[in-house]
């Protein structure tokens, strides 16, 4: 049977939003990143703490002797990039739930390769993302563009639309932040895609976020092709 920590796979992810946000502002990309020149930063992951595993291993196992119908009330609880809550059913009592989350926010996010990134003027108030990594060269962002005056990003697979701001608190997988994310759900006979991207600036002011996600699965579930990545700047020094 399905574990509860199946859905701990994209820990590191931040959840896609269903609502979109039509009355939003257009967001201003430069302040994230700068114009007509390259921010230095890195491809993030986050490393939890070795603490964590064995309560995770609690979870699953619990998870795996459940009813399907318990075990999808269960993971209704459970936010993605979050420490999962205290529910008795879970395996844990309250003191054993209390070390858990003390090794839950020894979380670190590390580097894991250097990436370059700017904006580029695309006319008529569009942009588009200089993007590369040193082993990896241009990133896919790199393909996409940004129309301000639709609030719309551009990809080969159609048009993200604003969704809900994004707005994360201090036990999230990459610390508190706030920002803003574009997605778009393709479905046909054949297949299912879902495709997002997320600007944010970290609650302390110093770093930038940029993180996008593309997966691809069948109408069944089956996942057929899988992109995520995550990038950190430091916020462009005029948006200080």
């Amino acid at each position: 049977m399905k574990a509860i920590t199946s859905v701990l796979t994209l820990l590191a992810v931040p959840a896609m939003v269903s609502t979109v946000c039509a009355q939003a502002k257009p967001v201003d990309l430069k302040e994230y990143l700068p114009v007509g020149s390259l921010s230095s930063g890195n491809v993030v992951r986050v490393k939890l703490d070795d603490g964590v595993a064995k309560y995770h291993e609690i979870f699953d196992k619990n998870g795996s002797k459940m009813a399907d119908a318990e075990r999808a009330e269960l993971i209704k609880l459970i936010k993605p990039g979050y420490p999962i809550p205290w529910d008795p059913r879970f395996g844990l009592s309250k003191e054993e739930y209390a070390k858990y989350k003390e090794a839950w926010m020894k979380k670190q996010v590390v580097d894991m390769e250097p990436v370059v990134a700017g904006l580029e003027p695309a006319g008529n108030n569009t942009w588009r993302i200089a993007s590369a990594t040193q082993q990896q060269g241009p990133l896919s962002i790199s393909a996409l563009k940004y129309n301000a005056k639709e609030d719309q990003w551009e990809s080969n697979n159609g048009k993200m639309t604003r969704a809900e701001d994004v707005s994360y608190t201090g036990d999230y997988t990459f610390g508190a932040w706030k920002g803003q994310e574009w997605k778009l759900k393709n479905e046909d006979a054949m297949s299912v895609t879902t495709e997002s991207i997320t600007f944010g600036k970290t609650d302390d002011g110093k770093n930038v976020y940029v993180i996008y996600s593309l997966v691809e699965t069948t109408p069944e579930g089956a996942e057929l092709a899988r992109q995520n990545y995550a990038l950190r700047f430091p916020v462009p020094k005029k948006a200080r």
